[in-house]
């Protein structure tokens, strides 16, 4: 027969064992719940280089493209390309955000839209005629905007609401139907955000 003394040390290490084990799962819980917000925030961190990534390409397609019909006679490129329309300027017209609201004169790359953007990427392309050019040749300042797929724009402002946008420019010296000279940057602090 057991004593009483003994069976109340047995109850004593089940309520403990109890006690331990709620514990422990109670500790796990825990380090899952941490695991899975530091999961979920790496894959925001993921998605929005990926956005950024889509709205940078989108914008390489816009420069492309706007030096390829650059490269063309006046009369094949687009209108808005065409030699009478890119008259020299004192100061650089792209810096305008009403331009970019507006987007009169803004060329849509429809061909570089990618399968689910948001919407194509433009570019703006401009002359500057700057002293002692090689032969006189203008430089064409070529400035482009990508678009990440979730890219929202407030309609009054024309400034991102979310998403991605991506600002490049490439400055083009071109002699006859060949790039002489080429720079590309990208823009940092652009008209409209």
């Amino acid at each position: 027969m057991t004593s009483p003394h003994l069976l109340a040390r047995r109850d004593a290490n089940r309520g403990f064992s109890l006690v331990m084990v709620l514990v422990l799962l109670s500790a796990l819980a825990l380090g899952s719940a941490a695991s899975m917000r530091g999961s979920a925030n790496s894959l925001r961190v993921a998605r929005a280089t990926l956005m950024q990534t889509y709205a940078n390409e989108q914008a390489q397609w816009a420069l492309s493209y706007c030096q390829s019909q650059l490269l063309l006679p006046s009369a094949a490129r687009d209108p808005k390309l065409s030699t009478p329309a890119l008259t020299p300027a004192d100061r650089p017209a792209w810096t305008s955000a009403a331009l970019w609201r507006s987007e009169a004169s803004v060329l849509t790359v429809l061909a570089a839209q990618m399968e689910g953007a948001s919407r194509a990427p433009v570019c703006f392309v401009e002359q500057q005629a700057l002293p002692n050019q090689p032969d006189g040749l203008p430089l064409h300042v070529l400035t482009a905007r990508g678009f990440s797929p979730d890219h929202r724009a407030d309609p009054l402002s024309g400034l991102t609401v979310s998403g991605a946008s991506v600002w490049l420019q490439r400055v083009v010296l071109i002699d006859g139907d060949q790039v002489r000279a080429r720079t590309d940057k990208r823009i940092l602090n652009p008209p409209l955000r």
